[in-house]
């Protein structure tokens, strides 16, 4: 089995894999990247999966351990490893922009490619959630959302990982969790991340929280994460009043 094979065999291996309990991201691969089990929104996990299938094929060396899809993405690109992207092929690695700004939102491996896109399998993904689904899944998605694509060096079969530290790691998953909560932007409630939602619907509902004259609000990720916690502070305040 050539190294393109082994790492499709690998990602086709995991599909349906999900993390314990919904919306944790707590799952083995982050358990494999960060040494620890880990859980929170500051761990997404889809480059860490693609990291993990590259690791298990013995292939960890064609590309940078990272939790970053650009992070990797840039790593590619300096080594020269970026194809065109409808130039993409089986075993190659795609960087998706679903938000149209300028950083990659998710990231997986090509398994077949067709003339209105890439089917390919991923993880952190889901029918309702494209980059923070929860599961390893087999998406097809077409070549508008495709921002670039990557082609490892299969031929050099290099199993030695380019390994990052704790301190870079934590650094960089910081630095990637800021940037994302700076330039998302919320103006739906049903818009609003999962493991907020009902707070910020808490908050809409007792009028703290108040949209355009068309309900629409203007939230981005930052507010969102402010406003979820002083509502379970608020929460926790009543809760504790009721018992005493």
């Amino acid at each position: 089995m050539g190294p393109v094979e082994r790492v499709l065999d690998i990602a086709r291996g995991e599909v349906g894999v999900t993390e314990r309990p919904a919306g944790s991201n707590k799952v083995k691969y982050n358990t494999w990247f960060y040494g620890r089990e880990t859980s929170g929104a500051s761990y997404p996990w889809c480059c860490v999966f693609v990291c993990w299938v590259f690791h298990q094929a013995g292939l960890g060396g064609l590309l940078r351990k990272t939790g970053g899809c650009t992070t990797l993405m840039n790593w590619f690109k300096a080594k020269g490893r970026l194809v065109p992207v409808r130039e993409a092929k089986p075993g190659d690695i795609v960087f998706y922009q679903f938000d149209k700004d300028a950083y990659a939102d998710h990231v997986g491996i090509v398994e077949r490619v067709s003339k209105s896109g890439v089917t390919a399998i991923e993880g952190n993904t889901s029918v309702s959630s494209e980059d923070n689904g929860g599961a390893v899944m087999r998406r097809s998605r077409g070549w508008s959302v495709i921002l670039a694509a990557a082609r490892p060096d299969y031929e050099s079969n290099d199993g030695e990982e380019a390994e990052m530290s704790e301190k870079e790691i934590r650094e960089l998953v910081a630095k990637e969790v800021r940037e994302a909560a700076a330039e998302t932007r919320y103006n739906k409630l049903e818009d609003v991340p999962d493991w907020a939602r009902a707070d910020i619907g808490t908050l809409a509902a007792m009028g703290v929280l108040k949209g355009n004259e068309r309900g629409e609000l203007d939230l981005s990720g930052d507010m969102v994460r402010v406003l979820a916690l002083m509502a379970r502070l608020a929460a926790l305040g009543q809760e504790a009043g009721e018992k005493a």
